[in-house]
């Protein structure tokens, strides 16, 4: 039951940032979207289909992390967008404080991925 409540969240956050008509800057939100999407799909397949035999493992833990970094992503980009005091910070997010803290949601992200690779190892059963 955890496992589909966690499909429909996973889905169901990436769906906002595709809705809608379509400007400049909501065509990338779009893209970044269907790319969350499209590597949520890969997450998906390497657990239900592939049941995270051998090299499925590791591309189950990335493909999930990457597409949580996606939707991060977009919450930075829209948090500075619209709450004010981040907004007079960086107005064209092409200021420092926007890009230090992309950078920095990134460098997370990796260095999250990177332990969760090496953390995550397949239960192993004890005989008594």
């Amino acid at each position: 039951m955890l496992r589909v409540v966690g499909v429909v969240v996973g889905l169901a956050s990436s769906l906002p940032a595709m809705a809608g008509e379509m400007t400049a800057s909501e065509a990338r939100r779009f893209v970044v979207g269907v790319l969350a999407c499209v590597i949520l799909a890969v997450a998906l397949f390497a657990l239900y289909k592939e049941r995270l035999a051998g090299a499925w493992r590791p591309v189950y833990v990335i493909t999930a992390i990457a597409s949580l970094y996606l939707n991060v992503f977009v919450l930075v980009v829209q948090s500075f967008a619209k709450v004010s005091a981040l907004n007079a910070l960086a107005p064209t997010q092409f200021e420092p404080p926007f890009k230090i803290t992309q950078a920095a949601a990134l460098v997370i992200f990796i260095l999250i991925a990177v332990a969760a690779v090496i953390k995550f190892r397949p239960v192993t059963t004890v005989r008594a």
